[in-house]
């Protein structure tokens, strides 16, 4: 297990959230900018709440899902892409 599988990832707390049929909508107001998240990464993002791990996240997207396998690989690289657009922070 790598470093970052244990990292706490928070949400960023003044972003507007809005849920449509297919993920979120997310206004960053900061930036003003918009992100469109699909169902995996919207789940993810509420899963950023500071206490759950990287690791964690992902057996819960496993779970919602109905995957035989853990996609940490994903996960990472989706919590990755959501720090870089300043989403979520550690």
């Amino acid at each position: 297990m790598n470093d970052f599988q244990n990292l706490l990832p928070k949400r960023t707390s003044w972003l507007e959230i809005n849920p449509m049929p297919d993920g979120y909508m997310i206004y960053d107001p900061s930036l003003e900018r918009i992100h469109y998240l699909n169902p995996a990464s919207a789940l993810i993002l509420e899963l950023c709440d500071g206490s759950t791990s990287v690791k964690e996240i992902a057996a819960a997207v496993a779970d919602s899902f109905g995957l035989s396998d853990t996609p940490i690989a994903a996960t990472e690289s989706c919590v990755e892409k959501l720090m870089i657009e300043n989403l979520v922070h550690s």
